[in-house]
């Protein structure tokens, strides 16, 4: 039965619409009308080309005195090209040409916009609100146009029919709907008939409305009721403020009044749908859809409680465009979405919602004069409501079907309830037996874990103290290492320079170099300066870093040698022989930047550079970088018995405002959190940016520039920068 329900509905939809029949149509100004068909209580629609009178309105005797030459306009006339899709005022005449009528006739018409007169014949048969040439004086109103026309009134067979129509207000004017010609009684019924269908469908939506109200206020946690409530007496206004009955006539035909209960119910109608579906599928509709279409509501009413009636009317389209929105939304999106998640009701809410939607759209084109088939949304409301119904139904049944198998499992239990407590009751026995016996293995690897807890707690305590011990040896020998080293600040008197050095952990393997010959009968003045770096870091590189110390200690300041390429030599000798190197898989060394500054009556004239694996930076007066390489083999660390190696020196006249840089590699091999190295280029681009700056600020600059390249990455080597300005 369920798929009959989407014909049954269409049937009753498009019942709504009336059926097009042979109809006579007017040529010219001209329509010729068989008595015959009226009689037999067909309807005959004066529909084809009127005689049109632009912002002209002529009365019958401006006919008799004036000879008008008329344009034609074919009613209705839809669309956007339409003449009638403006304000202003007009006039129309038609002539009717129909013989042997011996019987009453209606002459009716549904929609002229929005105010009018009607002669029949030169005689006055309608006059609607008041017609005038400017806004100032013309009074619209909406009523539907019905009057009784004698046998007598014709003449010469033939209905001379005349409308003036003014408006001011709305963007279409004129006639709207076709004139009909039926007989007075058939016709006067059918008007009776629509006017109490109407009535009877405002009494179902009505009701619909109070019946969901009262469900709302059984189950107030249920908000769907409330919103399905106001959306019934949205369309109950709605209804009422858009019939073309008797009712409209009797009751309401203010044309504010209309327009203004017209144009709130459609800015109601969006929100209370969304609402409604908001409370089915609470996850398929979109939380912003949802607040955008509740301001957008707010707004709409707003503007047609305050806005000017004309302008109202003048943008009734961008509240079609934000329906159309809504509805797209709900039938193309957020309820397919229910369906495909299979949540209940979702079927017949999209079929409710297919259908609201058509008649919807068919009135918005119909309220823009684009269709003229007539307001049908009210119909698609009762069967959307109808679907509804069908859903509640569904769940009604689902409900009923759930309760009797709770109450067909209840009666099961009762009779069985002595036989499920014999097995319940052994089943908890078995049950504490196996609890027990758990127990019983928990207690015992209970027993174990603390056992093993209070071992871990005396092997914890014994690691705690070593660690106390390790980490107090390793202070100490710190303290031991910085006193052999020289202290930071002993070339003071002698060079404008710094020193950055951050070791790795609380001791270094790099370490740096100080010692300074003076040769008073020549007014002479010899500085070593050394930057090192050991094999590793922390205990192993100050091991390393405490003989590298001692053994450049011995050939400059004891054996007196002066040569940097020869001190270099001497110390690879030194290293070898002391850590026998020769002999088993020892493989330590360091990496060497060695320089001699030779000063002559307080200038230094001339600078001796010898490098073991390490180079020397240069930044001239003039902002120029230069790296200069030294000799690639480090100190010890590799022998290689085929060939003898030789360090090398090279020299270099520095001139004032040059500055020179010894540094290891932990600077440049530093990583970022990308485990990118900081680098050569990098460095140098950084010595040459601050060559200039003050050495103190010099120091600030490399330190800071390194702690926000390493970011939050874990230092890897110790590093050692000495730079001096000449």
């Amino acid at each position: 039965m369920k798929k009959y329900f989407p014909i049954i509905a269409l049937l009753i939809l498009f019942s709504a619409c009336e059926n097009k029949q042979n109809q006579p149509v007017a040529n010219k100004g001209i329509i010729s009308i068989d008595t015959l068909q009226i009689k037999n209580n067909n309807s005959v629609k004066l529909t084809g080309e009127w005689e049109y009178y632009d912002n002209k309105l002529l009365t019958p005797d401006s006919f008799k005195n004036i000879k008008y030459k008329p344009e034609y306009i074919t009613l209705p006339s839809l669309g956007k090209k339409s003449k009638l899709n403006k304000k202003g005022f007009s006039t129309f005449r038609l002539f009717v040409e129909i013989k042997n009528l011996d019987f009453d006739i209606a002459l009716s018409c549904d929609r002229i916009f929005s105010s009018y007169k009607i002669w029949v014949n030169g005689k006055l048969v309608s006059n609607t609100g008041i017609v005038s040439r400017n806004k100032e004086t013309y009074k619209p109103e909406l009523k539907i146009s019905f009057t009784k026309l004698q046998p007598e009134i014709l003449k010469n067979d033939t209905l001379e029919i005349i409308v003036q129509s003014a408006n001011f207000d709305d963007p279409v004017s004129g006639i709207i709907t076709p004139f009909v010609i039926q007989n007075y009684e058939t016709s006067f019924k059918d008007k009776v008939f629509e006017s109490a269908i109407l009535v009877a469908i405002l009494s179902i939506v009505l009701m619909l409305g109070l019946f969901s109200f009262i469900m709302f206020i059984k189950r107030k946690k249920d908000y769907s009721s409330l919103y399905l409530s106001g959306l019934s007496m949205v369309f109950l206004v709605f209804g009422i403020s858009t019939n073309d009955t008797f009712i409209k006539n009797i009751f309401l035909s203010d044309f504010t009044l209309i327009t203004r209960f017209v144009h709130i119910s459609v800015s109601i109608y969006p929100v209370m749908i969304i609402l409604f579906f908001s409370q089915m599928f609470k996850n398929e509709i979109s939380k912003f859809i949802l607040r955008l279409t509740i301001l957008l509501s707010i707004s709409l009413i707003t503007f047609s409680v305050f806005a000017d009636v004309s302008t109202i009317r003048d943008f009734a389209f961008l509240k079609g465009l934000y329906i159309m929105f809504i509805f797209c939304y709900l039938v193309f999106y957020a309820i397919p979405i229910a369906i495909y998640r299979k949540l209940k009701g979702s079927t017949w809410a999209f079929l409710g919602m297919f259908f609201l939607f058509v008649t919807s759209f068919n009135d918005i084109l119909f309220s823009l004069n684009i269709v003229n088939i007539g307001y049908l949304s009210i119909y698609g409301f009762l069967i959307y409501f109808f679907f509804q119904t069908l859903n509640l139904a569904s769940n009604f049944a689902y409900s009923l079907s759930k309760n009797e198998e709770l109450l067909h499992t209840l009666d099961f239990q009762n009779k069985n309830l002595e036989k499920i407590v014999v097995e319940r009751t052994k089943e908890i026995q078995e049950n504490q037996k196996i609890i027990i016996e758990r127990n019983n293995k928990l207690e015992m690897q209970n027993e174990e874990i603390i056992s093993q807890r209070e071992a871990i707690f005396i092997n914890n305590e014994k690691i705690r103290h070593q660690n106390i011990q390790t980490n107090s040896s390793i202070k100490y020998a710190g303290t031991i290492q910085k006193a052999i080293m020289p202290q930071e600040n002993a070339l003071k008197n002698y060079l404008d320079y710094f020193i950055l050095s951050i070791p790795k952990e609380k001791i270094s393997g790099d370490f740096y170099w100080f010692s300074v010959k003076k040769n008073r009968k020549k007014l002479t003045e010899n500085i070593y300066i050394a930057v090192v770096d050991c094999t590793g870091h922390g205990v192993p590189g100050a091991f390393v870093s405490v003989l590298g110390n001692m053994i450049l200690k011995d050939i400059i300041n004891t054996k007196q040698i002066k040569k940097p390429s020869d001190i270099l030599n001497k110390m690879n000798e030194e290293i070898i022989k002391t850590l026998k190197q020769g002999s088993n898989n020892n493989t330590d060394g360091m990496d060497v930047v060695l320089v001699k500054l030779k000063k002559i009556n307080g200038n230094i004239e001339k600078i001796t550079f010898s490098g073991a694996k390490s180079p020397l930076y240069l930044v001239n007066k003039s902002g120029k970088i230069t790296r200069i390489k030294g000799s690639p083999k480090p100190i010890g660390g590799i022998i290689d018995s085929d060939f003898d190696f030789y360090y090398t020196d090279t020299i270099i006249t520095p001139e004032k405002g040059d500055s020179f840089y010894l540094t290891t590699d932990g600077y440049i091999d530093q990583n970022n959190n990308d485990r990118q190295r900081f680098g050569t280029v990098k460095l140098m681009k950084l010595l040459r940016i601050i060559s200039k700056r003050e050495t103190n600020l010099q120091k600030e600059v490399l330190h800071r520039e390194l702690i926000d390249f390493m970011e939050d990455e874990e230092q890897r080597d110790d590093i050692t920068i000495l730079g001096f300005k000449i």
